[in-house]
């Protein structure tokens, strides 16, 4: 009887843990929809408040907020400040960092864990980082790895057929980098790559599966000093402050005919394209392409913009700081000791930006603009 009465009250305890289980699960659930049911006003109050790494947590809470981040990742992405990305000295060390220049706050982003003795960041195109991984005994063994640091998809593209100039960990005869979609599939890539010491413009297409180069000691023999994608076209600066377009099908580079075009050091020169404007940069000066009357532009006022001019060439952008309470009117030129170094249009020192106090590889800084990681540079086929 003994047994039979603990028995019968062991069932009677198990029923009464079970009830108590369903219960706390239905209280759970009830938790959770209560989050998931947060107003949309609620929800961009919050947000507004995040960083960037937390925004993307953000959205993988439950599925309501997944949907309110991809509607309104564009408006948050533009309000962010740039950052600054570096590699840290550690050369086995599988990551890369970005540094925010208005909270101080600094973030890691892993590479890909593969068996390599070399890498380089040469720069950030369209969102992305374009890596160089390398083997010390092959030099010519390497490969370029795109990576964006915000959705995690990554590119691969075979080494370039001329031999890339290490110096120190660091590829020195590489002074541009582009990466963009070409023509009207979404598949098919392009990198174009612009270097210092050889007298080619090197590009790969996806879908043709190999790498083309031209020779661009033109006209005169000026070499190109600077390239951009304006308005679905690929652009080039030369020494002789000609502008030109080059397309990539037949590679023919066409000059343009434009008037009033300054003269000045090539060493300088910096050809920035951002939404309706092609601007070319010369130290402190700014000049903008009037392509209705096919002239060039003196800039003397920026209005709410600002000019971010990255270390060694390897990203331009002009943006409004005024989104994330920076100095507008200006130009900002990130060097490569730590700092960031402000400055008014006609070469008025107006301050320092202190960066990251962690080592870092020389030559590794370029700006990340947080707002560039979800589109795609476009050049049109044909």
């Amino acid at each position: 009887m003994a047994n039979a009465e603990g028995t019968v009250q062991r069932r009677s305890e198990n029923n009464e843990i079970k009830t108590n289980r369903k219960k706390m699960k239905k209280g759970v659930c009830s938790y959770q929809s209560s989050w998931a049911d947060l107003p949309q006003e609620l929800l961009d109050m919050i947000s507004n408040d995040m960083n960037i790494a937390d925004y993307l947590r953000f959205g993988r809470v439950c599925r309501s907020w997944r949907t309110f981040i991809s509607e309104h990742k564009h408006k948050f992405m533009s309000s962010q400040s740039p950052l600054v990305i570096y590699m840290s000295t550690r050369y086995d060390e599988n990551s890369c960092y970005f540094f925010d220049i208005i909270t101080g706050m600094r973030y890691k982003t892993n590479l890909p864990k593969d068996n390599w003795d070399f890498k380089s960041c040469l720069g950030v195109s369209s969102g992305y980082l374009i890596m160089y991984f390398m083997k010390r005994v092959h030099r010519l063994e390497g490969h370029f790895c795109l990576i964006n640091p915000v959705t995690g998809h990554q590119l691969q593209f075979p080494s370039t057929p001329f031999p890339l100039y290490i110096i120190n960990y660091y590829i020195s005869n590489i002074c541009r980098a582009i990466f963009a979609s070409i023509g009207s599939q979404d598949q098919d890539y392009l990198i174009v790559i612009l270097s210092r010491k050889l007298d080619y413009l090197q590009f790969f297409i996806s879908r043709d599966n190999r790498w083309r180069n031209h020779s661009y000691y033109v006209k005169n023999n000026n070499r190109v000093l600077d390239i951009a994608v304006f308005d679905g076209r690929l652009f080039v600066l030369t020494e002789d402050s000609q502008i030109g377009m080059f397309n990539l099908r037949s590679c023919n580079l066409r000059f343009l005919e434009l008037k009033f075009a300054p003269r000045f050091d090539w060493y300088r020169s910096r050809l920035v394209a951002s939404d309706d404007q092609l601007l070319i940069v010369y130290n402190f000066e700014v000049y903008r392409i009037d392509f209705s009357k096919m002239e060039w532009v003196k800039v003397n006022n920026l209005g709410e913009k600002a000019l971010f001019i990255g270390y060694g060439d390897k990203c331009c952008k002009l943006i409004n700081p005024t989104v994330w309470g920076g100095r507008s009117n200006c130009i900002y030129i990130l060097d490569d000791e730590k700092i960031c170094e402000v400055y008014s249009l006609n070469g008025g020192f107006l301050g320092i930006l202190p960066l990251m106090g962690k080592e870092f590889c020389p030559g590794t800084c370029s700006w990340y603009f947080i707002s560039q990681s979800n589109s795609i540079d476009n050049i049109k086929d044909d």
